[in-house]
């Protein structure tokens, strides 16, 4: 049973009310990289049923492509708050947003009401809260939704990302980009020839990786893992991108990866040495799998190099029998199967190419 107009009134109200006083009593520092709070089931489940009982959504998007833009619900009038508030009930918007996304059609109402020029303005934001997640809500538009990449394309959203993913100082932020940019490709031929053409996407991702490769020694990066997580998807679309990552040195790149954090510990130094390299390997398994499946991608493709493939061989061969010695505890030894398993999927693709190239 739909709600009257006086209940869809009332919902909205609320939803605009509440986006703009919810958590502004908080007060946060200056440099501190969220002022919003992680939306609780409850506040979630509010939301919906609000959102629920409204027959027409095109007046929520439109309030909240003005409240992105700081504006009143004329449209017009500049909200009355002052810059930090402003600032956290813009995020609080982005946030909401990820919640009315799943309720409209974004390409047909919020890209005609001018809603997407307000949230792109956003990822150009002195404010890295706002920057990231305008990135987020950009990345949740446009998944698996070409007529969104269409929209986005059209307002040349690749460009701004990749900007940030370049040069932004904030790592969230770059990753953040970094999950919008394989988003918006993923899928979409278009968006996928314009990054690896116009947007120089190759020479991004090398850098990227090449940037977090002293990071990813002590720590999991994200940055490197969005990139890894790209590579099977551009194959999939342009099996001659293989070819030209083995020519820009981006293969050798990322077979470095597969061995992130896992190497060198071996088998001796004591219990105490196999446990910490034990960890060390856990800790980076994620990393270590999507690598893995990147170079599987890139070798299938003829991606590998008849010089180094050689060498690249023996160390995953070495590797399988590194995790076939180590003394693990149930769930690190489950991870080690996993990954043996795809290091000798990794060998098998070097074996192919080694048949093909002869």
């Amino acid at each position: 049973m739909s709600a009257s107009p006086q209940q869809q009134m009332a919902n909205l109200n609320a939803i605009l009310r509440w986006s703009i006083e919810h958590g502004h009593k908080e007060d946060a520092p200056a440099d501190a990289p969220s002022y919003a709070r992680e939306m609780t089931a409850e506040r979630r489940a509010w939301l919906q049923e609000a959102l629920a009982g409204m027959v027409d959504t095109t007046d929520v998007i439109d309030v909240v492509a003005k409240r992105l833009q700081g504006l009143d619900a004329d449209g017009v009038t500049p909200l009355q708050l002052d810059a930090a508030a402003l600032v956290r009930a813009q995020e609080e918007t982005l946030e909401e947003m990820l919640v009315v996304i799943d309720n409209i059609d974004f390409a047909k109402d919020f890209g005609q009401i001018g809603g997407a020029e307000a949230l792109l303005s956003l990822l150009q934001s002195p404010h890295a809260g706002l920057r990231w997640r305008a990135a987020e809500v950009v990345a949740t538009v446009v998944q698996n939704n070409p007529a969104c990449q269409d929209m986005m394309l059209g307002f040349d959203v690749l460009n701004v990302l990749a900007a940030m993913v370049e040069s932004d100082a904030d790592a969230r932020v770059r990753t953040k980009a970094l999950l919008a940019i394989a988003s918006q490709v993923r899928g979409h031929a278009p968006s996928m020839e314009a990054f690896l053409g116009t947007h120089g996407g190759l020479a991004l991702m090398r850098q990227v990786l090449e940037r977090e490769a002293a990071a990813a020694a002590a720590a999991p990066s994200r940055e490197a893992r969005k990139i890894l997580f790209l590579v099977p998807g551009i194959l999939d679309l342009r099996p001659t991108f293989a070819r030209r990552a083995r020519d820009a040195g981006l293969v050798d790149v990322v077979f470095e990866y597969c061995f992130a954090g896992g190497g060198g510990g071996g088998c001796g130094g004591g219990a105490a040495a196999a446990a910490a390299a034990a960890a060390a390997a856990y800790e980076h398994s994620p990393l270590r799998e999507s690598a893995l499946r990147a170079s599987i991608a890139l070798f299938r493709n003829g991606g590998g190099d008849v010089v180094s493939a050689k060498g690249m061989k023996r160390r995953v061969v070495e590797r399988v029998v590194e995790l076939a010695q180590l003394h693990l505890d149930e769930d690190m030894a489950m991870v080690a199967q996993d990954e043996a398993g795809l290091l000798k999927e990794l060998a098998a693709a070097m074996g192919v190419w080694f048949l093909r190239m002869g």
